[in-house]
């Protein structure tokens, strides 16, 4: 178990291997989970060192890096040449999948969906990135009912055709493009030649990793992904032999256990149901020596912040670790960075 945790730390770039850019990293993990902006900015920042929060939102703003429903009914950072070709291996499978649940909750059916799809690619088209805010705006001015949750599934839906994808922020929002004007076409001429260049960039950025555990993360059936798997070709650097001491603040849904069906090698069930008792997947896991010992919580008051934790109470993690970590944090958020408090040593429950 040891060895798999040191080579995933090392294939996730989180010991040993880096970048020194943001758009190298991402295009090398394929896809960071991105739903949430924040979190997924660190993500990134934490597997790229020295990187600055202007660097990263440069990358998204030169639209380098953007981000996508691409996998999993959830939104991911990708490098934007790999767009196309991961929004067309996944669409059939997740349309399929939600389109149903997408009618019960909403009463959206195709025809209102295509009608917006239209509205949509002709209010974007010359290259305009549109705010989130403006876009719904346009569509109601059609006379096209986004209230609910009618305007999410709507997004949802043009982005799984391959229509838009979600552009650098303006302000605090989310501005949204086409594809077809800012992403290259795909370059491959069938699904075989896609499915063998997911699997072998999934397993040298994830693995090892199993059939199931590609499956869950690209949303594939398991017969696909063990295809995809034996057409594979993997190069990646020799694994190191002494496991390093190394600890990580992950943000919450971190590709390191985001990124597996099976997160026992990093994330034990009685340590799982300590931190995340309703399984809503919602808590930061404080990563040491690849395997998740506790949570922690930024507490920012104004432009100071203090790093609080809690810890599994037979694991000892070392201060010098622990502090280096929480001061990358602040700096990168620009934050003065006040120090680290200890809350409690859980008690784990049986």
């Amino acid at each position: 178990m040891e060895k798999v945790l040191a080579e995933r730390l090392q294939r996730q770039l989180l010991a040993k291997k880096h970048f020194q850019s943001p758009e190298e990293t991402v295009r090398w993990m394929l896809a960071v989970q991105g739903q949430d902006y924040h979190p997924a900015l660190w993500a990134i920042a934490m597997r790229t060192p020295g990187v600055t929060k202007k660097d990263l939102e440069q990358a998204v703003a030169d639209m380098k890096i953007v981000r996508s429903w691409t996998m999993r009914h959830t939104i991911h950072f990708v490098a934007i040449e790999v767009l196309t070709w991961m929004m067309e291996l996944s669409r059939d499978r997740m349309l399929k999948r939600y389109k149903n649940h997408m009618l019960k909750e909403t009463d959206l059916d195709t025809k209102d969906l295509e009608q917006a799809l239209l509205i949509i690619e002709a209010a974007l088209k010359g290259k305009k990135l549109i705010p989130r805010p403006e876009l719904r705006e346009i569509l109601e001015e059609a006379t096209v009912d986004t209230k609910g949750q009618r305007y999410y599934h709507i997004l949802w839906y043009a982005a799984q055709k391959g229509i838009i994808f979600i552009g650098p922020m303006a302000g605090k929002q989310q501005t949204l493009g086409l594809v077809s004007e800012w992403a290259p076409p795909s370059p491959f001429t069938t699904r075989e030649e896609a499915l063998k260049e997911l699997a072998s960039r999934y397993l040298a950025s994830h693995g090892p990793a199993t059939p199931k555990d590609l499956a869950w993360w690209a949303g594939l059936s398991v017969g696909e992904a063990k295809k995809a798997m034996e057409m594979a070709t993997v190069t990646v650097d020799p694994v190191m032999e002494a496991f390093e001491p190394s600890l990580h603040l992950l943000p919450t849904l971190d590709e390191f256990l985001i990124g597996y069906q099976d997160r026992t090698a990093s994330l034990t069930e009685a340590m799982r149901i300590q931190l995340d008792p309703l399984k809503r997947g919602i808590y930061r896991p404080l990563l040491f020596n690849g395997k998740v010992v506790g949570s922690w919580k930024p507490i920012v008051k104004g432009e100071k912040v203090t790093l609080s934790y809690t810890i599994h109470p037979n694991v000892q993690i070392p201060q010098t670790l622990l502090i280096k970590q929480a001061k990358a944090y602040a700096t990168f958020f620009g934050h003065h960075f006040e120090g680290v408090e200890q809350v409690s040593e859980f008690q784990m429950r049986r």
